[in-house]
């Protein structure tokens, strides 16, 4: 049985006339007739009851027409939902982001696929670790990434989303903290920087060692697996993020270099970014 026969009859039914049944299905009588008559072979019984006058539709064929029309409108859902999952109109999505992304680019995007795919189920997930979103991704647990320069994988692809400068978090009373322009990388030199461990985003870590270098000098400080933002209070040095977290008792300063923050998907080559 197929949806088209289906339609046919429901239209003999709705007309009771098989010439106008025709026009509306956009065929001719004859055709209309032998999809009729094949249903009927199909399904062994008489749907309809021919007359030179009128058609009159069998018990059978009532029986049938009132449950083809609840299989029709049903099959149109799935139909639907199958070509909005292929467009990605409809389905999961897993974002996952570093937590810089959830007090910035992820809000607007959030609220913009609310609006234009409201079917959509999302799923956020944070981690701080570049290294562990590329490989979530390639892994397919999770669909999206938002995150800081990583590695390039053969699985992953990323794309540009925006570009913000660094910040220097200093202490309140720090004699730097009075400056009202942004500060030369330079003038941080015998500070105490508060970082977090290598392993958790090496490219991110590596270009703030480099800018650091080309400025004259290696940072030093302590590592921690918590958010540098986190860390200050206890730790008391300076901290260069990427975001604009407010911290009560420290000043937050601008530097005069710039980075890049990317959006990762698969599947794809992914593209290094730089600094």
């Amino acid at each position: 049985m197929n949806q088209r026969r289906l339609d046919c009859f429901l239209a003999v039914v709705d007309e009771l006339h098989f010439g106008r049944a025709a026009r509306r299905m956009g065929m001719t009588q004859p055709s209309l007739s032998a999809q009729i008559r094949a249903l009927e072979e199909e399904m062994g019984v008489v749907l309809l009851e021919r007359s030179s006058r009128r058609v009159e539709v069998t018990q059978a064929g009532r029986a049938l027409a009132d449950g083809a029309r609840s299989v029709l409108v049903e099959m149109d859902r799935v139909f639907a939902t199958t070509r909005d999952v292929a467009a990605g109109r409809t389905g999961r999505l897993t974002i996952g982001s570093v937590g810089a992304g959830f007090n910035g680019i992820l809000a607007p995007v959030l609220r913009r696929l609310q609006v234009e795919l409201p079917n959509l189920q999302v799923t956020l997930r944070q981690d701080s670790s570049s290294l562990h979103q590329v490989q979530a991704i390639a892994d397919r647990t999770i669909d999206v990434g938002i995150l800081r320069t990583a590695r390039p994988h053969s699985a992953v692809t990323t794309e540009l989303l925006y570009k913000e400068s660094f910040i220097v978090y200093l202490p309140s009373g720090h004699p730097l903290a009075r400056s009202e322009q942004p500060l030369k990388l330079a003038q941080l030199a015998n500070e105490r920087f508060v970082t977090w461990p290598r392993e958790l985003g090496p490219e991110f870590h590596d270009s703030i060692t480099r800018y650091c270098l080309a400025a004259g000098f290696s940072p030093t400080g302590p590592a921690s697996d918590q958010s540098s933002n986190s860390l200050l209070p206890t730790a008391g040095g300076i901290s260069i993020p990427n975001n604009s977290a407010v911290l009560p008792t420290y000043t937050m300063l601008a530097i005069n270099f710039r980075r890049r923050t990317s959006l990762i998907t698969s599947p794809a080559k992914l593209e290094k970014g730089t600094g």
